[in-house]
């Protein structure tokens, strides 16, 4: 995977984009394939990849935090993911995910939760 790594940056360039979107499509495929043990540990590891390459507060900081909050609900981790979820919005996670939220169906199990309404609403009420 390294060796793919380095082939891509020579490709592509080094920039931190690049680097940064491998372990959210590696983590797709891992869903993909039923494997919720193994896209959580690469999801946890991109929240922590776009911190260091973009900076705590950086939109894509949110976008992995709401890809690793997707796979804790699906997991039953709900405490968790809300709380993910509620940091992904204040890091200014991109409007239209942010909207898609009430009907992402790997959220589902949160639906019912008074936390995961209350971030709908005010999501809905920035609008």
């Amino acid at each position: 995977m390294r060796a793919a790594g380095a082939e891509g940056r020579r490709a592509l360039g080094a920039g931190p984009f690049v680097i940064s979107d491998s372990p959210d499509n590696l983590a797709a495929a891992l869903l993909h394939r039923g494997d919720l043990d193994g896209a959580e540990r690469v999801v946890r590891e991109s929240v922590e990849l776009n911190r260091r390459l973009h900076g705590a507060n950086s939109p894509r900081v949110a976008l992995a935090e709401y890809n690793l909050a997707c796979v804790l609900a699906r997991r039953g981790k709900n405490g968790e993911a809300m709380g993910l979820l509620e940091a992904a919005v204040s890091h200014e996670l991109v409007r239209d995910a942010a909207l898609q939220m009430s009907s992402d169906s790997d959220l589902v199990g949160l639906r019912d939760e008074p936390r995961f309404k209350a971030l709908i609403a005010e999501i809905t009420k920035a609008e």
